[in-house]
């Protein structure tokens, strides 16, 4: 499941955020669309830089299940290009540290197959950074 963002979550509608000109040019694009897709959010991903450019996320608070993340590791989204994403490599022999950018404990809500699917989308490397 890869419905990401959805602009419609809130009674008041909130678009994602439109690329300039120069940023299209460096936006890795997919299917026409610079928009990827994971379970509640969505993010541009700059494929020169191989780092997002902007991710959006939608939170149902009250909603939030308890899904582990041990056991899951951070790996390359096997959708997009190995070469326009960091992967384990920039991490290794060094003191850089990992994390998500859309937050995975925001992202494991609603029914619990849904909310595992998130939690495991959000390990992609395309949502992470040091």
């Amino acid at each position: 499941m890869k419905d990401g963002f959805a602009p419609d979550f809130l009674p008041v509608r909130i678009e994602l955020p439109k690329l300039t000109k120069a940023n299209m040019q460096k936006a890795y694009i997919r299917g026409g669309l610079e928009v990827i897709n994971y379970t509640y959010f969505s993010l541009a991903l700059n494929k020169l830089g191989r780092f997002v450019i902007w991710v959006g996320w939608n939170v149902d608070g009250g909603n939030i299940k308890k899904v582990s993340w041990k056991g899951i590791r951070f790996v390359l989204d096997h959708d997009i290009l190995s070469e326009f994403q960091v992967g384990e490599q920039l991490y290794k022999g060094n003191r850089l540290d990992q994390d998500h950018i859309a937050r995975r404990a925001d992202l494991i809500w609603g029914e619990l197959p849904v909310a595992k699917a998130a939690n495991k989308n959000s390990f992609y490397y395309t949502n992470i950074t040091p």
